[in-house]
């Protein structure tokens, strides 16, 4: 066993402990610090801290050294609570980590409440890359009105932090980023809960993130970007997102802007290309546009095998697409979307993308284009999709020339393999959008595309045999002359 690197006093009690990896330092009784134990660490050790709540100088802004080691609680988040003590004149957070340490470097299972500091309220990464995981970080705030602030929860300013299993929530940031500011690099935020976090002035009510940030199986619930400032770079109540982050598999819910916002569960800034496949993004709502997904001028999204549904705004309730943004649309089921303007499931303004294979159904918007609706020369290319029940009206068109082919259109639209048939879903008052066997959308869609075996479809599921592609999001396992009679 490696010698005692510091002396004990006593009422304090420090047991190093050998291990194979490393040794482990446990620290309870109230001392040493946090601090302190790290100071004794070295690569490999884990520094264990006892139940209690840890405040004071030592026990927040808590500084990994550089070293790769791991800082935990020994009986969870619920037990082991750092109270930063934080306030508008006394700025501190819960750690700091700056001197370039990688994902060795690890802090799991604290509650880190109560920090306040212009950048970080909980934890800020500064060219670092830690690993952050089963926390319960909540109730920090970082900014104020003169200088702003961004990450109210965690700030990644730069490095590739993985943030990983915590409860992120009630944290404020001034400017950006209420639970999560991810600028740049390629951070990793994995199923996480991320939920009632705000932000006052701009943009990312729960996430803000850029660089190749992965956003992959979270609960993005109940987070507002406040969005006070008029223009279009505020918003995305949910997330907010810039150059080539992954948006999967997660679910986004009742996410919101304020006055000024775009996007209330997703907001996609200029020039972005983002992918985003496989999320639940429902019941978000914006006063202005997207209330699902807001596409920013110039974005160029892959919008895959998603459930955008029930989502709110002035224009383009599950989807808005600004000027140039021309993304691809696959596979998604786009329902129950309410636009108090126009397009209750998608509105393009000066964009022209391209849609295959959606189920665009039962959406709404007040006065015009309760599918869909095209403005100011928009002329998207659509095929082998369902568009059936909106109100008013499947598809209007202000202006543009959309091409519409081997889709099922309520009330007919003119283009080489349309049909106007009642697509005989399984059961649409439940929200159900899966083909009956006797659907006419089924076998109906292009006949130059033939799915591959393998291929899946929303629900991952794969077909079976070659055939011709199925009209709308479902597809179905088997060529329509092979379906199992039970069907």
């Amino acid at each position: 066993m490696r010698a005692l690197r510091f002396s004990l006093t006593i009422g304090c009690l420090l047991v190093i402990v050998g291990i194979a990896l490393g040794e482990i330092l446990l620290v309870q009784n109230d001392v040493p610090t946090i601090q302190e134990a790290i100071y004794a660490a070295v690569n490999g050790d884990t520094v264990l801290v006892g139940d209690g709540i840890w405040s004071g100088n030592g026990n927040r802004d808590i500084d990994f050294m550089g070293k790769a080691i791991v800082v935990m609680s020994e009986n969870g988040p619920g037990n082991c609570i750092i109270d930063c003590g934080g306030g508008w004149s006394n700025h501190h957070r819960g750690f700091y980590f700056h001197r370039g340490e990688d994902s060795t470097s690890v802090v799991k299972g604290f509650t880190i409440r109560n920090g306040y500091t212009d950048y970080g309220g909980g934890i800020l990464c500064s060219g670092s890359s830690p690993t952050i995981t089963g926390n319960n970080i909540t109730g920090n705030t970082c900014g104020n009105i003169s200088i702003g602030g961004s990450g109210g929860g965690i700030h990644c300013g730069s490095g590739s932090p993985t943030i990983v299993g915590n409860t992120i929530g009630g944290n404020f940031a001034m400017d950006r980023g209420g639970g999560i500011y991810c600028s740049s690099g390629s951070s990793t935020i994995k199923n996480n809960t991320i939920t009632g976090n705000s932000v006052y002035y701009f943009s990312g009510g729960g996430i803000y993130c850029g660089g190749s940030t992965v956003i992959v199986g979270n609960t993005i619930s109940g987070n507002r970007a406040g969005a006070l400032v008029s223009g279009y770079n505020s918003g995305g109540g949910g997330i907010y997102c810039s150059e080539f982050v992954v948006i999967e598999d997660n679910i986004i819910v009742a996410n919101s802007t304020g006055q000024y916002g775009n996007g209330g569960g997703i907001h996609c800034y200029n020039n972005s290309s983002p992918l985003i496949r496989g999320n639940t993004i429902e019941s978000n709502s914006t006063s202005e546009a997207g209330g699902g997904i807001y596409l920013r001028k110039k974005s160029h999204p892959r919008i895959e095998n998603n459930r955008i549904l029930d989502n709110e705004a002035i224009t383009g309730g599950g989807l808005y697409c600004s000027r140039e943004s021309d993304p691809s649309i696959e596979g998604n089921v786009i329902t129950g979307n309410l636009s108090d303007w126009g397009g209750g499931g998608i509105y393009f303004f000066y964009s022209s993308p391209t849609l295959k294979s959606n189920t665009i159904v039962n959406n709404t918007a007040v006065w015009y284009g309760g599918g869909i609706y095209c403005d100011s020369g928009s002329s998207p290319t659509i095929t082998n999709s369902i568009l059936w029940g909106d109100s008013p009206g499947e598809i209007y068109v202000y202006s543009g020339n959309p091409v519409v082919t081997y889709s099922d259109v309520a009330g007919g639209w003119t283009g080489e393999g349309n049909i106007q048939r009642n697509p005989r879903f399984v059961d649409p008052q439940n929200g159900d959008y899966h083909l009956k066997f006797i659907s006419p959308c089924i076998d109906a869609g292009d006949p130059d595309y033939v799915p591959e075996p393998g291929e899946t479809d929303i629900d991952g599921e794969a077909r079976i045999m070659r055939a011709r592609i199925d009209m709308g999001s479902d597809e179905v396992p088997y060529p329509h002359y092979l379906i199992p009679a039970q069907w």
